[in-house]
């Protein structure tokens, strides 16, 4: 849970993390605003030393809605076939 506290999700298979910012930016935008959130990919080396990989700039509202309408089913479930909206 210190983790979550400190805006840490952690891989549960890798020693790489998502940081998560305190806050999330506000973005002016056509249609209103945007809270943007810079989040960095981190990951342990071997000796212990953090590095950051990368830099993501995401939208707070679409990881909300993304999470909201995922189905959380068992472990040893069968997984559906994944279907993804083609990018057109």
């Amino acid at each position: 849970m210190a983790n979550l506290m400190d805006g840490r999700a952690d891989c549960h298979v890798t020693g790489r993390w998502l940081q998560f910012p305190e806050v999330a930016l506000e973005k002016a935008t056509g249609s209103g605003t945007k809270a943007l959130m810079i989040i960095d990919v981190m990951t342990t080396y071997a000796e212990g030393d953090e590095r950051q990989l990368c830099q993501m700039v995401l939208a707070r509202d679409d990881l909300l809605m993304i999470l909201n309408r995922m189905p959380v089913v068992p472990l040893d479930s069968t997984l559906p076939p994944k279907t993804r909206p083609s990018h057109e």
